[in-house]
């Protein structure tokens, strides 16, 4: 029962963090909010580091410049994206085919 989940949790993520365009996960019934709850210190990464494709650089959840990223950092992408996009990043993680019109 996703409801019954008990904090804090740990950050492991299926897929890295990215943009979305908008709110149709939510609004189409891709994703629910299980609960609110406060992050805890022990939920938050350690850093934010994402891939720039437009500035070819990493950089932090604003957009500033930060170093190379190390072991351990997960890394996102910093460049807007669809739900459609989401739909083939959760299939590749779990080894599903994409529906075809993410392709």
């Amino acid at each position: 029962d996703p409801f019954k989940i008990k904090f804090p949790i740990k950050p492991i993520l299926l897929i890295p963090p990215f943009r979305m365009l908008s709110n149709m996960l939510w609004t189409r019934g891709y994703v629910i909010n299980i609960r609110n709850e406060p992050i805890q210190n022990v939920e938050l990464l350690p850093r934010h580091v994402f891939e720039s494709m437009t500035i070819h650089r990493y950089v932090d959840e604003y957009g500033k410049p930060v170093p190379p990223p190390k072991d351990g950092d997960v890394v996102g992408n910093d460049s807007f994206e669809g739900w459609g996009s989401f739909d083939s990043k959760i299939s590749n993680a779990i080894g599903v085919a994409a529906h075809p019109s993410h392709e």
